[in-house]
C-alpha cells in the first residue's frame, strides 16, 4: 500500500484437477480396521486360555495315569507273597509306590500291626486294592479288598 492505494491481489489456480474423493472416508476405513482387530484380539483372548486349559487337563490326566500305574501290584506278584516273609524278601515284587491314602470304606486294619500298605489291584480303578500289613518287618496279612 503505497501512497494510500490498493495493492493488487493475485490468485494462482492449480493446473491439475484434484483426485476424486475416496469411496469411503478415511475415518470409516480406520474404524473398520479397528473393529476387525478387536474381533481378532477377542478370539485370541478366548481361545488361548481354552487351549492352555485343555493342555493342562491332558497333562494332569497323564500324570494321574502314570502315578496310578506306579502303585499297581501285578496279580502274579501278589500270588507269590507269603505270610511270614520279610519286607526285604518281597520288596522286588512290589510296585515303586504304595497308595498315599487308602480308598474310603475299607475294613479296619488288623490289630497289632506296625504298618499297612495299599496297592492297586487294577491299573485304572480305585478299588479293589491289595492291603499288605507288616509287624516287625514281616508280612502278617495280605488281603484283596473290594
Amino acid at each position: 500500500m503505497r501512497g494510500g492505494g490498493f495493492s493488487p491481489l493475485r490468485r494462482v489456480l492449480p493446473r491439475r484437477v484434484p483426485a476424486a474423493v475416496p469411496a469411503a472416508p478415511t475415518s470409516a476405513r480406520e474404524l473398520d480396521r479397528a473393529r476387525r482387530r478387536v474381533r481378532e484380539d477377542l478370539v485370541r483372548a478366548i481361545w488361548i486360555p481354552l487351549a492352555l486349559l485343555a493342555a493342562l487337563a491332558v497333562l494332569t490326566a497323564g500324570v494321574a495315569v502314570w502315578s496310578q500305574s506306579r502303585s499297581y501290584l501285578e496279580p502274579d506278584n501278589y500270588a507269590r507273597l507269603l505270610v511270614g516273609q520279610t519286607y526285604a524278601e518281597i520288596v522286588e515284587d512290589l510296585p515303586d509306590h504304595a497308595l498315599e491314602t487308602p480308598p474310603r470304606g475299607l475294613p479296619a486294619e488288623p490289630a497289632g500291626v506296625d504298618d499297612c500298605r495299599y496297592y492297586r489291584a487294577t491299573v485304572f480303578a480305585e478299588v479293589p486294592v491289595y492291603r499288605l500289613c507288616f509287624d516287625g518287618g514281616r508280612l502278617v496279612s495280605a488281603d484283596e479288598l473290594p
